[in-house]
């Protein structure tokens, strides 16, 4: 584990950089310095400030706990490019899958079900696994409305 030294945020007309695989990225509004990493074998930094005051510290965490793996991120981009990288990142680390689906349309696992919502202008047709039941809703996500779906049985 870590724990956290203090946090900061610059003004708006400000900006600072976190470093991780290899590219920058801004950040103004947050950030959470870490500090004292007590068991550097189970935790890694996976990325770190890059410049100011903050050089060097910690921006990106993994530790391992029993069987899993905490990830903790102490800042947070302008763009929000950092923390899709890190998210992507995670996933990979983790063998966890996902979707990736256009800007307003939502998806939301729960239990056996899946609930697609569409929050755009334009109609989305979902990609439904086979042998998955339509609850409510169609296939063809229309503006504004909700789709459920439910697996015949649980996978875990």
């Amino acid at each position: 584990g870590a724990s956290i030294a203090f946090n900061d945020q610059l003004p708006p007309s400000k900006k600072a950089l976190v470093n991780f695989n290899e590219q920058n990225f801004e950040w103004n509004t947050w950030a959470e310095i870490i500090d004292s990493i007590t068991d550097t074998t189970k935790t890694k930094i996976l990325a770190h400030y890059a410049d100011q005051f903050y050089a060097g510290k910690a921006a990106f965490i993994s530790t391992e706990i029993g069987k899993g793996k905490v990830f903790y991120i102490a800042t947070t981009s302008i763009t929000g490019d950092f923390e899709k990288q890190i998210v992507q990142t995670a996933l990979l680390e983790t063998d966890l899958k996902t979707t990736e689906l256009p800007k307003s349309i939502y998806q939301e696992k729960r239990g056996n079900l899946t609930i697609s919502v569409n929050y755009s202008s334009a109609p989305f047709d979902l990609k439904i696994p086979l042998g998955q039941k339509i609850i409510l809703g169609k296939k063809m996500l229309q503006p504004g409305e909700v789709t459920i779906w439910m697996k015949t049985e649980y996978d875990y």
